[in-house]
């Protein structure tokens, strides 16, 4: 059994476990994929739920799934399952599946399994691994103690056999986009939502196919040089509301404050705030000293450019 898995063909086009999304997958050494008999893994929210499903079929050792780590919700869980998280969409999913149309009852089209994955498999994997939800049962512990409760109980957890053999699934083909130049986009809107929505129909019509980092198998569509240009920032009206999290003032309050702050909060992997801010100069009289310097260079650069007379 073990030798079929680590044959298995990933999507990236390699042999070995696992099959998907193999750069979000972390193990003891970087370095070493290993494939044992081991029955847990580990959900920090940061996995695209067809590729856990796709993990699981590929290595069915897997028979039970922690949940841990920060949700994607500006307050905390209230128990109401009432947000379209990460975390929410994997709860959903244990609790009930996917339905005939391969989505989950009340994500509308925020989650979707791929028509090569037989309905049948997903039903398998959820009737056969059992979620343990740390975050819910641990509502105010930190992640330090929610990472010592997690390595206790996998060493209390019943040992248990494959529940199926390894296996493998094929993709769906991507739309292709319509033609495009390269050259910058403008995109108008009223306020948030409505120029959200317009830029998501450029980014679909025009963006091209490309893998979200070096060295992953996980493909995006992007456009460069895209501008958004929003008419009525303050404008507060969130009816026309297309975001995956149900966006509300508290939230852009919150977000707001994420963006701003240098500081990386417990338990997540980066902020945009932080990979802008957390900057580190030894002396702040140097900053000043590269103002003027950085201007000269920028002057200098125009004229050979012929932009400014010489």
């Amino acid at each position: 059994m073990l030798e079929r898995i680590r044959s298995l063909l990933g999507s990236n086009g390699e042999s070995g476990w696992p099959v998907a999304a193999r750069d979000r997958i972390a193990f003891p050494s970087s370095s070493e994929l290993r494939v044992t008999e081991a029955n847990v893994g580990l959900a920090f929210l940061w996995t695209v739920r067809d590729s856990m499903v796709r993990n699981i079929l590929g290595n069915p050792y897997i028979r039970y799934v922690i949940l841990l780590g920060e949700e994607s919700s500006s307050r905390k869980m209230d128990g109401n399952n009432n947000e379209l998280t990460s975390a929410n969409a994997i709860r959903a999913f244990f609790e009930k599946g996917v339905n005939e149309h391969r989505k989950i009852d009340g994500f509308k089209n925020a989650i979707y399994f791929d028509n090569n994955i037989p309905l049948e498999m997903i039903e398998l994997v959820r009737v056969s691994v059992e979620l343990i939800d740390l975050n819910r049962e641990m509502l105010d512990a930190s992640f330090e103690e929610k990472i010592t409760a997690a390595n206790r109980i996998m060493k209390s957890l019943e040992r248990k056999d494959p529940f199926a053999e390894p296996a493998v699934f094929g993709y769906e083909k991507a739309d292709e986009s319509f033609p495009y130049e390269g050259g910058p986009i403008v995109v108008h809107g009223d306020n948030i939502p409505d120029a959200w929505i317009k830029m998501l129909r450029h980014l679909w019509r025009y963006g091209r196919t490309n893998y979200m980092n070096v060295g992953t198998d996980r493909l995006v569509k992007e456009v460069n040089n895209m501008t958004v240009v929003i008419h009525e920032p303050q404008d507060m009206d969130l009816s026309l509301n297309p975001f995956l999290v149900p966006l509300t003032p508290e939230k852009i309050e919150a977000y707001q404050a994420e963006i701003l702050s240098p500081l990386l909060p417990e338990g997540k992997a980066y902020t945009y705030g932080n990979k802008l801010r957390a900057y580190f100069y030894p002396d702040a009289s140097g900053i000043k000293d590269l103002v003027p310097q950085l201007s000269i260079w920028i002057l200098n650069s125009a004229k050979v450019l012929g932009l400014t007379k010489m």
